[in-house]
C-alpha cells in the first residue's frame, strides 16, 4: 500500500505533530550552539568558521541554514542561551539592592568573576560582543535600563544612559579580556567594578561605602554549569 502523502504532509505542519520531530530539532539546534561553544571558547575563537562549526555538529551546510541565516544569527542566539540563565540569577540577587549604584558594581563584579572561574564562557562572551550588543541583546537591555534609573535618581553624575552602558559594558569586557590574555590577579573583579562606578560619577565616599558591604555569592551550581 501506498504512504498517504497528503497525510504525512498535513502531520509535518501540524503543531500538535509528534514530539520526537521537535526533539530532532531542539537536539539538532542544541549540537549547533554546542559546537560553536566548544569553537570560541578560547583566545583565537573569533574567526570561527561555518563549515568548522558544521563538521564539529555533524551536520551539513544545508542543515546549519535550516537553523540560522549566518553566522552573525548564530551569534545572537548563542549569547542569548548562554547569559539568559546568568543573568536571571545575577536580576534576582541585585535587585533586591535598592540602590542603583551597588546594582551595577555587582553586576559588573559577577560577570568578571564567572569569566575568571570559568575561561571558556568568558571568552565566549568576548566574541559574541564583536558581533552585537556587548554581551548580548538582553544583558545590554538590562544595563541601559538600570543606567537610566540611576541618573533619574542621582546616583549617577552623568546625562546620556546609552554612553553610561557603553561605559560600563565596554570596561567590563576590555577587563574581561586582559584577565582572560594575561590571566593575572592584577584585574581583580572589585577594582573593575569600582573603576566603573568612578566613570559613572559615583562619588568616591560612597563606592568605598558599596565595597565595604559583601556581596552574596551566586550559586555554585550557576558558575559552573
Amino acid at each position: 500500500m501506498m504512504p498517504d502523502t497528503d497525510a504525512m504532509i498535513l502531520k509535518e505542519c501540524d503543531p500538535t505533530m509528534p514530539a520526537d520531530r521537535n526533539d530532532r530539532r531542539e537536539a539538532t539546534r542544541a549540537r549547533i550552539i554546542e559546537a560553536t561553544s566548544r569553537l570560541i571558547g578560547h583566545q583565537h575563537g573569533l574567526s570561527v568558521r561555518i563549515e568548522e562549526i558544521c563538521a564539529r555538529a555533524g551536520i551539513s551546510r544545508g542543515t546549519f541554514y535550516n537553523y540560522f541565516q549566518s553566522i552573525d544569527d548564530l551569534f545572537v542566539a548563542l549569547s542569548a542561551d548562554l547569559t539568559h540563565d546568568f543573568n536571571r540569577i545575577v536580576l534576582d540577587c541585585i535587585l533586591k539592592f535598592e540602590s542603583f549604584a551597588r546594582q551595577t558594581y555587582a553586576a559588573q563584579y559577577y560577570y568578571l568573576e564567572r569569566a575568571a572561574s570559568d575561561p571558556e564562557w568568558g571568552w565566549i562572551m568576548v566574541h559574541i560582543s564583536a558581533y552585537g550588543p556587548i554581551f548580548g541583546e538582553e544583558t545590554s537591555q538590562a544595563a541601559l535600563v538600570s543606567i537610566e534609573q540611576g541618573i533619574a535618581n542621582g546616583e549617577y553624575d552623568i546625562s546620556d544612559p546609552v554612553f553610561g552602558r557603553d561605559l560600563a559594558l565596554g570596561t567590563c569586557l576590555a577587563a574581561i579580556n586582559t584577565q582572560l590574555r594575561q590571566a593575572s590577579p592584577a584585574c581583580r573583579p572589585g577594582d573593575a567594578a569600582r573603576y566603573i562606578l568612578r566613570g559613572l560619577g559615583v562619588p568616591d565616599a560612597r563606592i568605598r561605602e558599596i565595597i565595604a558591604d559583601p556581596l552574596p555569592s551566586l550559586s555554585a551550581d550557576l558558575l559552573i554549569a
